[in-house]
């Protein structure tokens, strides 16, 4: 019986909450998805980037107080090719202003914005760098306040690109030591304080055994196999 209290509380409680502010983003979420969230025209409200449903282009979306909805932004939308990973919205140039780093299967390219003049993002030209193989996080990795990334590179090996942007508008690959250890092709990546000693650490997920790319969809081809064997088995015993 407390269960079922428990239950019904819960259950009210959460869909008022969820009814509270429901904002209609319109042509946004019906033709895509928010794939990063931040301040492009400093107003001091978090705007969105969306990429289309097909992930052929991003755009931004400013968040409208008048009008109290999200609006697109008059820029051009950014395009997109490949498999999308992810989308990083950081100041990669250290010029106060946010720009788009996008982690693709074709390359890694980072539009830096030059301003803002109304609902207009003036974009620089792209910046095309080494290809990652997987998601990237953005962290500081060397202390110099500047937006470094971390992913993995060729055959998963963890990389970490340097930022330049200042000196040469560049990124630097290069290698990041984990004891040889190739990075899950599924994983993710944090970089957080864990010791409260107020510097993060950074968190992965590695492969004691460095095994192919093709070896892990075999892995989980079987453990798919093994799962849908155990759920008919299952079904076929609850109706005898």
């Amino acid at each position: 019986m407390r269960g079922i209290i428990i239950f019904i509380v819960q259950f009210i409680f959460c869909s008022a909450l969820v009814n509270i502010e429901l904002f209609d983003l319109g042509r946004a979420m019906q033709t895509g998805s928010v794939v990063a969230f931040g301040d492009f025209n400093s107003d001091r409200f978090v705007d969105l980037v969306i990429a289309s449903e097909n992930n052929s282009a991003i755009m931004v979306y400013f968040w409208n107080t008048d009008r109290n909805t999200f609006v697109p932004s008059q820029s051009s939308e950014l395009p997109l090719s490949g498999h999308l990973f992810n989308v990083i919205a950081a100041d990669f140039d250290y010029d106060g202003r946010l720009d788009v780093a996008v982690a693709s299967s074709d390359g890694l390219f980072i539009h830096l914005q030059q301003d803002t003049v109304d609902q207009d993002l003036i974009w620089q030209s792209r910046l095309d760098f080494a290809k990652p193989s997987g998601p990237l996080l953005a962290f500081d990795a060397d202390g110099d306040m500047l937006v470094d990334l971390f992913g993995s590179c060729e055959e998963y090996t963890a990389c970490v690109w340097h930022n330049n942007m200042i000196s040469n508008h560049s990124m630097n690959i290069g290698e990041w030591g984990i004891d040889g250890f190739p990075l899950v092709p599924f994983g993710s990546h944090a970089f957080v304080d864990l010791n409260g000693d107020c510097r993060a650490e950074l968190v992965t997920v590695v492969c004691l055994v460095n095994i192919t790319y093709a070896t892990y969809l075999f892995i989980y081809f079987i453990i798919a196999i093994i799962i849908i064997f155990i759920i008919n088995t299952f079904c076929c015993y609850c109706t005898m």
